[in-house]
């Protein structure tokens, strides 16, 4: 029976601040427990930099001086292998959350077409569970039927506005949360989204046994930038104790 497929990336992520990486503060109990389940790869190093570059190699297994994705926004060869397109080819119907940074091959689009002027297209490939580029308009929309108060679409970056108040002596202007609580993060909408795509999938495939496999991309943005991360997580650490 082929096995089922998650792929989980997180955006500006250190290799070494991982507890069973031996990092003497920072606790991250569940990815300890994936790597004890697991495998881990400590030679396996980041091709390139910034994100659409390195996301361009992670997914086409090629070095940037071959696909050629300099920079944000420099488009991917629709020519070029990828791992979306190769598992379709082995059956599965991969589905993505969150995002790839990928730029359309502007010769596979029609002049004037919208997706001419875009940089953060879904790779092509996959299906779209949910697709969370820097708009974040569906993570918004969440929270708004959530009860929270959102910023129009406009000002949709405010969202990561701390909250009033004085910051304590020795906190740096991140320490501050923001208006959502730890439930109601970017990344806990993913996941949310993600568990209940792959519920609809067994459903649909009659269970876990069934023997046909499912396939997902779960791509978080963070730790990247903005640092601002609601309580208790905000107040987590002491700054004076952490590794020069």
């Amino acid at each position: 029976m082929r096995p089922n497929v998650l792929l989980v990336t997180l955006d500006q992520f250190r290799a070494d601040c991982l507890g069973v990486g031996g990092h003497p503060l920072v606790s991250t109990p569940t990815l300890d427990r994936l790597a004890d389940e697991g495998v881990r790869f400590t030679h396996h190093f980041a091709n390139c930099a910034p994100c659409a570059p390195g996301r361009a190699s992670l997914l086409t297994g090629l070095w940037q001086m071959n696909h050629r994705v300099t920079d944000n926004g420099a488009p991917l060869a629709d020519h070029l292998p990828t791992l979306p397109r190769a598992l379709r080819s082995l059956g599965y119907r991969p589905t993505l959350f969150g995002y790839t940074d990928t730029t359309y091959d502007p010769m596979t689009l029609s002049p004037g077409a919208p997706e001419l002027c875009e940089w953060e297209q879904p790779m092509r490939g996959f299906d779209l569970g949910v697709h969370l580029d820097d708009f974040i308009a569906p993570w918004l929309a969440w929270l708004a039927d959530e009860g929270f108060d959102v910023p129009p679409a406009a000002e949709y970056f405010s969202i990561y506005d701390p909250v009033e108040g004085a910051v304590p002596a020795g906190r740096g202007a991140t320490w501050a949360p923001p208006r959502y609580d730890a439930d109601h993060t970017e990344s806990a909408f993913l996941t949310r989204r993600a568990l209940e795509w792959l519920e609809r999938e067994l459903d649909t495939r009659g269970g876990a046994a069934a023997g046909d496999p499912w396939c997902a991309h779960l791509s978080y943005l963070r730790p990247h930038p903005p640092y601002v991360v609601p309580a208790p997580y905000n107040d987590m650490f002491d700054p004076a104790q952490v590794p020069a």
